[in-house]
């Protein structure tokens, strides 16, 4: 039996998407138990493995929605 630690199976998840936000990490990470999973996506921009989305540009893609609260958005680098 192949053990997968929880951030791969975050990576996994969050790869289908693409583009996910803050709240699409939280939302997964509740889903596996993986309390850490917010940390864990900061750590990948940190490493290069995603990019985080300026707000100006969340904007220009209409990522942003207004009234709402502001989250913090990220891609994975087209190398993965």
């Amino acid at each position: 039996m192949v053990k997968v630690n929880k951030s791969s199976q975050l990576m996994e998840a969050l790869k289908d998407k693409r583009v996910f936000s803050s709240a699409d990490a939280v939302v997964v990470g509740v889903e596996i138990f993986y309390s850490r999973a917010p940390r864990t996506v900061r750590d990948w921009a940190r490493e290069g493995l995603v990019r985080r989305i300026p707000d100006f540009e969340a904007e220009e893609r209409g990522l942003v929605k207004p009234g709402r609260a502001q989250l913090a958005w990220y891609e994975f680098n087209s190398n993965l």
